[in-house]
């Protein structure tokens, strides 16, 4: 396990909810190809900040690795909208 997971992992056993750390957690996780752990680290990202197109690629790359085609073309959809304001 790399040290940018355990770092972000010792940030959110004092804050579950820090965003920057879920974010940091995802992209190490991706960067390791653990996707199905990303992925759920990006559906907290989503929930958390649901208006976050950045959140919302990385659960469509994560959903597509996983093959969910359908939320990987949805999640799409709703980063472009909201980068297109």
């Amino acid at each position: 396990m790399g040290s940018a997971i355990l770092d972000a992992e010792e940030r959110l056993d004092e804050d579950p909810n820090d965003v920057d750390a879920l974010t940091r957690l995802a992209e190490a996780l991706v960067a390791e190809q653990d996707y199905e752990i990303a992925h759920e680290v990006y559906v907290d990202l989503v929930r958390l900040r649901p208006e976050s197109a950045s959140a919302l690629h990385g659960l469509a790359l994560t959903a597509r690795a996983l093959g969910d085609l359908p939320l990987a073309a949805e999640s799409e959809r709703e980063a472009l909208r909201l980068e297109r304001g």
